[in-house]
């Protein structure tokens, strides 16, 4: 596989199940279901479906159009627009546009994110009882709330097909306001220290 299409396999992996989990309630509370027209609907699952039959294709129309390729997006299925929004990515960087490169990047983590949440295999972000320091202007706020990511399954593509994996605990503190603003669990100690010196 490219490794300019590699960033978009598990999502390609995880969309075939999106359908088959419309009526089942994934997150294990029992609060994800209601009732429409007589049949039960988990509302994560709904949206998920539609939030990427909504993004995707019109995603990689704007790939396309940044690379300068035509590109008839909305006849192509939601399979071909990832494998051609991968593709565009690495054009994308071959043309030194990291930018817009990065941007289709975090579109697809994030249409990832909103997948397993659906699918039971990822636990919700926590927000913390903090705002995001700016560490260039100490006792500054970048005015971001900061958020620990959840934990979650990972697929493994293995010769014997695809295997989801045991939980993965995040580890890890990010701002919502600016993803640059990330701290892994090492760098936890500093981020204390950040927080700290903000509030003075």
């Amino acid at each position: 596989m490219p490794a300019s299409e590699s960033f978009t396999a598990e999502l390609a992996a995880l969309l075939p199940r999106l359908p088959g989990a419309i009526e089942r309630d994934n997150t294990g509370t029992g609060r994800a279901v209601r009732i429409s027209g007589g049949l039960p609907v988990n509302e994560d699952v709904l949206h998920a479906i539609i939030t990427l039959h909504r993004e995707i294709p019109a995603a990689s129309l704007r790939a396309a159009t940044a690379v300068g390729e035509p590109w008839p997006a909305f006849e192509r299925d939601l399979h071909q627009c990832l494998r051609a929004i991968g593709r565009f990515a690495g054009r994308l960087h071959d043309l030194r546009q990291p930018l817009d490169a990065r941007a289709i990047e975090d579109d697809v983590r994030r249409w990832t994110r909103v997948t397993k949440l659906a699918l039971g295999m990822r636990r919700p972000e926590m927000a913390l009882a903090d705002r995001c320091p700016v560490e260039s202007h100490p006792g500054a706020y970048c005015g971001g709330e900061l958020m620990a990511a959840g934990a979650e399954r990972f697929l493994r593509f293995t010769r014997h097909g695809v295997v989801v994996g045991d939980w993965v605990e995040a580890r890890r503190i990010y701002c919502a306001a600016d993803r640059d603003h990330e701290w892994p669990f090492q760098a936890w100690t500093v981020l204390g220290g950040m927080i700290l010196a903000a509030a003075g």
